[in-house]
């Protein structure tokens, strides 16, 4: 298009057609990298008119492809395929009563390219939600859980759910198919198609979105899990549950159904675990600091029960850890959750009390323990930093007999000791191997060396920094150095003569010495990727 520009003498014509081109070209580079986004289409449905301008070339274009396909199409514009669900194409401002005849209360549009009925939907109340696609392409895994989650809830609203791409023959289809497949897990795929096509003649998946299919079947993606129970503990954080816990539970409530259940004298974590497992829960959700999140991991540890968390605490360790530093959030927790994707990680047992992230004596016990004599909640994070400074200048160091696995007990000396399952680079007492591998069925001990004075142990925690951020960045990391010591077991007993306390997950604990074990991919945790 660019070199016909340049062959027309008139600049008048030139723009029109470099426009053409440009447009063009940023829409093939979008489809070739599946990118569709491209037509910054918004949550309502709506293009901002700026898009809707630099793209006006391709969008008229397919547009007029589509009302032409449309018009000489045989199939209705909406067809039902299974209760509460239908599939369908685009419908047009004068069309607006087919969704009357239909009863439709829910549309899920998936098309990128092209605006919403939303103002009209609104008007009929008409619940919405737009998943951007584009066409003959497939949805991400995020996507997929969404849609398959939004679904459902709908339906379970009383909704009839109406399913639309440009023609309904392609990404509609997929995703209904999707959600037939889902709901029914026995049925296979040739019956599943064979049942759309017995009522949509024209429905089509190509080559890429049927691969795309079986992959997910094969990978047990689909999936979908009605009710949650958010289970939260109100004092957390300074009361945090009460200012934005009702935000967390909108959210969640436009895609489950959804259950608080709040801890009190009354009613434990083990409670409503125990009831969550009695009703058939396939998600719970804990919300609060890392001591309410291991309290209820404990219960579901070893089960099915997927475990998603909302950080709601001062440390919020365990967050961290899952959604990175920068999204520990509100809402990136609960995007996590409505999109569904888990794995599975090791946890450990410290004197049989249950443990998510780590043990530690010396500074990080001191450092928990000074939180607690001040205004956490006002202080934040500078509490602890306090109690760590605090810890650093007095120095004390402690005798401490070490046994690894089988191996002979060793006698050390050290103003600090962690053992660690999890943690975030944050966690700097916990680096000296680098992060913690979330699944390899080993516990990493990170001890400091005696130092003489408040620079000498300045340096090993800045080393320790050092290793955290190298290895969250994917570098190697040097384990041990004339400074600090790193070693991995699954079994680890710790005695200490010169001190009765210790931290587990942000707890408190006097009950020395300790043992701790680990257990190999004993929980199904929420995250928002493949790798911690």
């Amino acid at each position: 298009m660019g070199l016909i520009a340049a062959l027309v003498p008139s600049v008048w014509l030139q723009i029109p057609l470099v426009w053409i081109g440009l447009s063009l070209l940023a829409v093939g580079i979008a489809y070739a990298l599946n990118k569709p986004g491209v037509f910054r289409k918004r949550s309502d449905g709506t293009i901002p008119l700026w898009s809707r301008w630099v793209f006006i070339p391709f969008l008229l274009g397919a547009a007029a492809y589509n009302t032409i396909r449309k018009r000489s199409d045989k199939d209705p514009a909406i067809q039902q395929i299974a209760n509460r669900l239908y599939v369908g194409a685009r419908v047009s401002g004068s069309e607006l009563s087919l969704l009357d005849s239909q009863n439709i209360g829910a549309i899920l549009d998936v098309t990128a390219e092209f605006d919403a009925l939303n103002a009209e939907a609104r008007a009929s109340q008409i619940e919405y939600l737009n998943i951007p696609i584009l066409d003959h392409a497939v949805p991400s895994q995020t996507q997929l859980m969404k849609a398959l989650h939004w679904i459902d809830h709908q339906q379970r609203q009383g909704h009839n759910v109406l399913v639309h791409c440009a023609l309904g023959r392609g990404r509609s289809v997929l995703l209904v198919l999707a959600f037939l497949l889902a709901t029914n897990p026995k049925e296979n795929i040739p019956a599943a198609i064979d049942k759309v096509q017995n009522i949509r003649r024209k429905a089509r998946l190509n080559r890429r979105q049927l691969r795309y299919l079986r992959k997910c079947r094969d990978a047990d993606q689909l999936v979908v899990r009605s009710t949650l129970y958010v289970i939260a503990n109100p004092k957390s954080g300074g009361g945090k549950w009460l200012n934005q816990g009702q935000y967390a539970l909108d959210r969640l409530g436009k895609f489950f159904t959804v259950k608080e259940c709040l801890l009190t004298e009354n009613k434990s974590a083990k409670d409503w675990v125990q009831e969550a497992k009695q009703n058939r829960i396939g998600i719970v959700v804990a919300c609060g600091g890392d001591g309410t999140l291991t309290a209820v991991a404990e219960q579901l540890i070893g089960t099915d029960i997927v475990f998603g968390v909302i950080p709601l605490g001062t440390a919020n360790a365990v967050a961290k850890t899952l959604f990175g530093v920068l999204e520990a959030s509100i809402d990136t927790a609960c995007d996590a959750i409505i999109e569904g994707h888990s794995i599975e990680i090791d946890t450990a047992q410290c004197n049989g009390k249950p443990m998510l992230l780590m043990a530690a004596i010396g500074f990080e016990q001191h450092m928990i323990a000074h939180s607690e004599q001040v205004d956490k909640d006002a202080l934040g994070q500078l509490a602890y930093l306090q109690g760590l400074w605090e810890a650093i200048n007095e120095n004390n160091l402690l005798d401490v007999t070490l046994t690894l696995d089988d191996g002979a007990a060793q006698k050390i000396e050290t103003a600090s000791l962690v053992v660690a399952n999890l943690a975030p680079f944050t966690s700097v007492l916990a680096q000296g191997g680098g992060l913690p591998v979330y699944n390899d069925g080993l516990l990493d001990v990170t001890y400091l060396k005696p130092g003489c004075d408040v620079t000498d142990n300045a340096k090993k925690l800045l080393g320790l920094a050092v290793s955290g951020l190298r290895s969250a960045s994917g570098e190697d990391v040097i384990s041990n150095t004339e400074q600090v010591v790193h070693e991995q077991a699954s079994k680890i007993v710790i005695a200490v003569g010169n001190a009765d306390d210790y931290v587990i997950d942000g707890e408190i604990y006097n009950d020395l010495p300790l043992e701790i074990n680990t257990f190999p991919k004993s929980l199904r945790i929420i995250t928002t990727a493949d790798d911690l």
